[in-house]
């Protein structure tokens, strides 16, 4: 088959299984006309398991684009982090998101359940970055807990059933005994793994259906085979995309950026800020030395010396005296040294060290260079 070929017959399995999807459903439909949208299917998703991607044909638009795995997840955890006021990115993301005309209803209820859900939304993206794979039965919790989260109203009354504990159910219902709450959490909790098959029923019958293994022309290998599926749109690819991850299947891994709070995808363990704040090392460090006052004194005697000095003997013994202290402070373990005072034990002790220090070199006039 070839390729002008194959996205005929794509857009006629679009057709049948909208047709069917509507037949299926008409007795809804009647009684809620306005949800039609929800059961429309535009686009089919191949996934590409040799090449670790998946391949998209959009129905509407008669384009087709490709994701790496991890992708589809990435750009979805990305928009609800962003969806949240309070992040560096939100009105960039909003601006973006009006440039795609969607409707202003969807971005405000968007950014209403983000803000709602944001605390849990970090976690998880920091439990998925994290994740090694060793702990199997732990990556696998995260994904089933969290695999719906793009039908965002169903995911937020499973979160809140998994979610339930003793300690809260305490807090409102005190005069119940140990027991009653003990069964109350286990109920909760069973209710958010029925809902949960639930919401998957429905996602395999009528969000993203499998329709056949199939094999297409492709400009780089040749001929592929995989899976198809046919679903509303990409987004229904990330439960599948999420598993992609976390069973370690991805060339990139998503981070949180500690600084701006975006996310940002690398394979690079050792890159902790984003693009951005990458380009602003300087600025990182300056922030970090405000936030530590004997840092910021410890820089600034090294800027003196160098003026005073020009570095040399005098700078490298401050450096390297300044530096053992500091790693004293936080706990590290040094080989002792007999020229150094081992009265300066806590961050106090080291400050006032520095401070002194300050204050002596202040006193000192500039050598005379010649």
């Amino acid at each position: 088959m070839e390729w002008n070929e194959m996205l005929q017959y794509f857009d006629k399995i679009i057709k049948d299984y909208n047709f069917h999807l509507i037949r299926e459903n008409e007795e809804f439909l009647n009684k809620h006309p306005d949800r039609k949208e929800d059961f429309k299917l535009t686009t089919v998703v191949i996934d590409d398991e040799e090449h670790r991607r998946w391949l998209f044909y959009d129905g509407e638009t008669k384009t087709t684009y490709m994701n790496h795995y991890g992708e589809v997840a990435y750009q979805i955890f990305d928009s609800l982090v962003k969806s949240v006021p309070d992040n560096p990115n939100h009105e960039k993301f909003m601006e973006k998101a009006r440039k795609h005309k969607i409707p202003e209803s969807v971005l405000n209820e968007c950014v209403k359940w983000a803000a709602l859900y944001r605390d849990k939304i970090l976690q998880i993206v920091n439990e998925i970055s994290k994740n090694d794979q060793k702990d199997t039965l732990h990556a696998f919790d995260i994904w089933r807990q969290n695999r719906h989260i793009m039908y965002t109203k169903i995911w937020g009354r499973e979160e809140n059933l998994y979610s339930s504990s003793m300690e809260d159910m305490l807090e409102f219902c005190y005069d119940w005994t140990q027991e009653k709450v003990e069964e109350a959490v286990a109920s909760d909790h069973e209710e958010a793994e029925e809902l949960n098959d639930d919401m998957e029923r429905v996602f395999k019958k009528n969000l993203f259906i499998f329709h056949d293994t199939i094999v297409i022309p492709d400009e780089e290998y040749g001929y592929i085979w995989g899976k198809v599926y046919v679903a509303r749109d990409y987004g229904d690819t990330f439960s599948f995309d999420l598993l992609r991850i976390l069973q370690g299947r991805v060339e990139k891994k998503i981070h949180l950026c500690p600084r701006c709070s975006s996310l940002f995808y690398s394979n690079d363990s050792k890159k902790r800020y984003c693009p951005d704040c990458r380009q602003e090392k300087n600025k990182i460090r300056q922030e970090k030395r405000m936030e530590n006052p004997a840092r910021k004194i410890h820089k600034n005697i090294i800027d003196s010396l160098r003026n005073t000095y020009g570095g040399g003997t005098v700078l490298d013994e401050f450096i390297t005296e300044s530096n053992y202290y500091w790693e004293c402070v936080q706990g590290k373990q040094v080989s002792p040294h007999p020229g150094y005072d081992d009265n300066i034990q806590t961050k106090e002790d080291y400050l006032k060290w520095l401070e002194d220090y300050q204050a002596k070199i202040r006193k000192r006039k500039k050598p005379d260079k010649g």
